[in-house]
């Protein structure tokens, strides 16, 4: 049985820009599902990784099979050209559901507090300040 296909990110460092087809080769491979692509650009490092002082950064956002992640992982380890690379799966979204509109008749049944009442109309300045005297006294 196959399993579904989730969502990953993989953002790598490259010796030349052209290696990209290293990464694109393999993802091939997995049967993985580009969904976004980066602009590869040349970036300076902060510190030398094995021996370069400059690399090539680049992202994707892809579909695969958890299994074909664990392929390309091992896959890439391997592989000369990719200096680093690291696969996240993106944070999940959360969607705001809109809450069905309660009962009014609960509402009906028991008395409302003032407080309530002062929190859904408007008051003045005045009444304000005399609802706070009484509740600080």
């Amino acid at each position: 049985m196959e399993s579904e296909k989730k969502n990953y990110e993989i953002s790598f460092l490259l010796k030349e820009e052209n290696d990209v087809e290293a990464v694109l080769k393999h993802l091939s491979q997995i049967g993985a599902e580009i969904l976004n692509e980066g602009k590869i650009s040349e970036i300076k490092l902060a510190y030398p990784i094995k021996k370069l002082n400059s690399t090539y950064f680049g992202w994707l956002h892809f579909a695969a099979q958890p299994d074909g992640v664990v392929k390309l992982n091992s896959a890439l380890k391997l592989e000369g050209r990719v200096v680093r690379y690291l696969i996240i799966t993106p944070p999940i979204t959360k969607t705001e559901k809109k809450k069905a509109p309660r009962s009014t008749e609960k509402n009906e049944e028991q008395p409302a507090s003032p407080m309530a009442e002062s929190a859904t109309s408007e008051i003045s300045n005045e009444e304000l300040e005399k609802k706070l005297e009484e509740i600080l006294k």
